[in-house]
């Protein structure tokens, strides 16, 4: 009787575990997000050939920028009480795009009127790879979030007003790091929702814009002198979806 009733509470207790199942945010997944980027440039023009007191403006600027963002994300989930931690990878396409005009010389240039500019930057994708950690009751996840960036920026620059003609343009991959947070709700037994905000300091990025120039030159000839350095910075707020593998009610 006494093994029976031992065997009988080793399936009882084997029974109870197959019913409660593993945690409810334990899983692999991938999703789609969608959302806005902004950011800034914080830095200042380069222009080699300047000399010492010709007035060239070397102080720092700051070129702003937004646009849309889209992409995906892959990653896993694992719950420990009411704790879930896991990793996350994620691969957006950017519209985050500004414009600026500048001058080199506020106060004209001597023998060569008063040059302008044109810088036209784009941020074309971004990437990061983040721990998330947060707490969890029952469908609703609040996190934290941190990790690696990475981003391709491309800069154009049109110098005008001088008689030059003078145009580059330079392709920068930046590499940083990514801070934020958000919220994510199971709605249903393999699909989630979440609302998310992401820093990401993509470090210093620009120098010299290489492109050409047509004044004196025929044909053109090379002009890499002119440019624009600093620190990228960028604030992201997105939506997404995520699909679950394994998840259980």
């Amino acid at each position: 009787m006494r093994k029976l009733l031992a065997v009988a509470g080793i399936l009882a207790c084997s029974g109870t575990a197959l019913a409660d199942g593993p945690p409810k945010w334990t899983s692999f997944y991938f999703g789609a997000h969608a959302g806005y980027g902004w950011g800034s440039w914080d830095g200042g023009m380069v222009y080699t050939d300047a000399s010492h007191g010709d007035g060239f403006d070397a102080t720092g600027k700051v070129i702003d920028g937004e646009g849309v963002v889209a992409g995906g994300q892959i990653g896993f989930n694992v719950q420990t009480g009411n704790f879930v931690w896991g990793v996350e990878g994620e691969l957006s396409w950017s519209g985050i795009a500004g414009s600026k005009r500048l001058l080199p010389y506020p106060n004209g240039y001597p023998g060569n009127g008063s040059p302008a500019w044109d810088f036209d930057n784009q941020i074309n994708w971004l990437a990061t790879v983040r721990a998330r950690l947060g707490i969890t009751s029952g469908s609703l996840l609040i996190y934290g979030t941190g990790g690696f960036a990475f981003a391709d920026v491309e800069s154009h620059l049109k110098v005008v007003g001088d008689g030059y003609n003078a145009w580059g343009q330079r392709s920068d991959a930046a590499i940083g790091w990514t801070a934020g947070g958000g919220l994510e709700w199971i709605i249903a037994r393999s699909w989630t929702l979440k609302a998310e905000y992401l820093y990401v300091n993509l470090g210093s990025v620009g120098g010299i814009l290489e492109g050409q120039q047509t004044t004196s030159c025929n044909p053109a000839c090379p002009h890499t002198s002119d440019g624009f350095g600093g620190d990228l910075d960028v604030h992201t707020v997105r939506v997404g979806i995520n699909y679950r593998f394994g998840a259980s009610d």
